[in-house]
């Protein structure tokens, strides 16, 4: 059996994708603030080797890996 519908405000994800962090934010039907959650990179990442979510690979090339930002969306 399907569980039943939800009851309650509305509320709505946003989420920020920067250099540095991946912050998300939830709001509800009045736009008041419900939650915040931030992912640094650089501490919360550490395996990537970031600085300020940033890799430098050999000749100066900068790269921001991909699956880094996958991943800091189920941390």
């Amino acid at each position: 059996m399907a569980p039943g519908p939800k009851t309650g405000p509305a509320l709505f994800l946003g989420l920020e994708l920067a250099t540095d962090q991946l912050h998300a934010s939830i709001v509800d039907e009045s736009l008041e603030l419900v939650g915040v959650e931030c992912v640094d990179f650089d501490t919360e990442l550490p395996e990537y080797q970031t600085q300020g979510g940033i890799f430098t690979t050999p000749g100066d090339a900068y790269t921001m890996p991909v699956d880094m930002w996958v991943k800091a969306l189920g941390a």
